[in-house]
């Protein structure tokens, strides 16, 4: 088996794993980092209250267990510590160049030129983009966005050792990130207007924190550990009604109702009936991701917290202007507007076979054949890619199986010293199976979401575990288009 040059694009969690997998098969690989320790979205993210929203039985990678988690639902920084701990215990540093972003990566027709932005070339045989879908803010396009006096800056950009004390905080959003800042500034006393232009279904379940003498014994052996992790599991206290995450698929019959009337009794507990109205939603349960927090709804009922049912038109010096032209003093303002869930690869501009970027090739409109690749882009894949399950299967999970597909497909590659990309016919097939069933899921029932490509469809993955696990257990070869390595074809060649 001939020796292939693989470069991951990313250390966050993606980019680990796959590092992790290529290491465990012999592979040798480079990982290249923008910033100056891994982590990705959880070293960027610090905002106060930031927690994961999937059980922490469930967001851990299967290499690396870890059972003393101080609380169900960890907070960032402790997800933070695992990813750092990670890498450490398995000896990825070393594979990693920190500090150089990739600028272009350019099909040059036997291999990839990765442009960096220290001014370095590289070449590679195959590239795997470990980019993530939560790492691009999005900003308001707002008259005045730069005038306003105090400090404002996106969720993601927390300024270290800013001090809240006696200060005026304005949120601006309403998705898990506005959600968590709520809760948690306004917990601790801090007077808090949220800005509420799109109110979400919210689902409340507990998080249970571990005692000193569980966190002992999760740490005291294996077994010991997984039993004291699913006792805390079994203490978080989900409606009954929304533990079968079924509800939300095609073909739910009985379970949509009865999940969606759950969300439902949760924000109809409001006492006020102004407030209550203020955060109810005028959409499906269901059809926009919906955030998770225990104390969201009583925190919201507190004195120093106010909502305001309203986006904002403009910013002045001394705070946010809402449509009806009131100006909400404010001393501190903080963007919880989100991320470009499409961006997959910006900034870094990939160039295919016949020269266009992948930036024209979606145009609005992301696809890829299984969420990892895409026609015209040999040896070059996508981790959570477009229609990747990121909106029902736990991160680790979809991660388990696109990396081991994947490692099969660059152990090919090294076999054979060819380039592999799917054919059209194959990628057109997989959008046709996903397009007759995304309206049939609580996502295709009409509502605006994150989850919408530019004609209004959902990019998203319709289906569950079982059937993930099973996509990718099927190599499908003959799906797959061979391009020779080290030898410079013409567009739409292959054998």
């Amino acid at each position: 088996m001939g020796e292939l040059r693989v470069v991951i694009v990313g250390a966050g969690m993606s980019g680990l794993y796959m590092a992790k997998m290529l290491a465990d098969r012999g592979i040798g690989f480079t990982v290249l980092e923008k910033a100056g320790e891994v982590g990705g979205t959880w070293r960027d993210n610090r905002y106060p209250g930031l927690s994961v929203d999937i059980p922490a039985a469930r967001y851990q990678l299967e290499f690396s267990p870890k059972y003393d988690f101080s609380a169900a639902f960890p907070s960032g920084p402790e997800i933070q510590d695992y990813l750092v701990g990670v890498t450490d215990e398995h000896d990825l540093r070393r594979h990693i160049r920190f500090g150089v972003e990739v600028v272009d990566c350019r099909w040059t027709g036997g291999e990839w030129l990765l442009t960096l932005s220290d001014g370095d070339e590289l070449g590679a045989d195959v590239v795997v983009a470990a980019t993530g879908f939560l790492r691009v803010p999005t900003l308001p396009r707002l008259p005045g966005l730069d005038s306003f006096a105090g400090p404002a800056f996106h969720s993601s950009a927390w300024p270290e050792g800013l001090e809240l004390a006696g200060k005026r905080i304005g949120i601006v959003g309403s998705g898990s990130s506005g959600i968590q800042l709520t809760a948690e500034l306004g917990a601790r006393g801090h007077a808090v207007t949220q800005f509420v232009r799109t109110p979400q279904w919210i689902e409340t379940n507990l998080n249970p924190a571990l005692a000193p003498d569980e966190l002992d014994r999760a740490r005291s052996g294996p077994e010991q550990g997984a039993e004291v992790l699913a006792a805390l599991m079994g203490r978080i206290g989900q409606d009954p009604r929304l533990s079968d995450p079924y509800w939300k698929l095609a073909g739910a019959g009985d379970k949509r109702p009865l999940a969606q009337q759950a969300l439902r009794d949760d924000v109809a507990a409001i006492r006020d009936p102004e407030l209550r109205a203020a955060l109810t939603p005028d959409f499906p349960p269901g059809c926009k991701r919906i955030p998770k927090s225990p104390t969201y709804y009583d925190v919201v009922q507190r004195e120093n917290v106010r909502i305001v049912r309203a986006g904002v038109e403009r910013v002045v010096p001394e705070g946010l202007v809402t449509p009806d032209g009131t100006v909400h003093e404010l001393d501190v303002v903080v963007w919880a507007t989100g991320f470009d869930t499409h961006a997959y690869t910006s900034p870094m501009t990939v160039h295919g076979r016949d020269g266009r970027t992948l930036h024209e090739v979606w145009a609005g409109r992301p696809y890829s054949y299984r969420g990892v690749s895409v026609p015209g882009f040999p040896n070059l894949f996508l981790l959570h890619g477009p229609f990747s399950p990121i909106n029902n299967v736990p991160v680790p999970d979809t991660l388990r199986d696109e990396t081991g597909y994947l490692c099969r497909l660059v152990e090919i590659a090294a076999r054979d010293q060819v380039a592999l990309e799917p054919t059209h016919e194959a990628t057109e097939a997989f959008r046709a199976r996903l397009a007759e069933l995304i309206p049939q899921t609580v996502w295709g029932s009409g509502c605006t979401s994150w989850y919408q490509g530019a004609d209004g469809l959902p990019v998203i993955w319709p289906w569950f575990e079982a059937e993930h696990r099973a996509l990718f257990a099927d190599l499908a070869e003959q799906d797959l288009l061979r391009v020779p390595l080290g030898v410079p074809v013409a567009a739409g060649e292959g054998a």
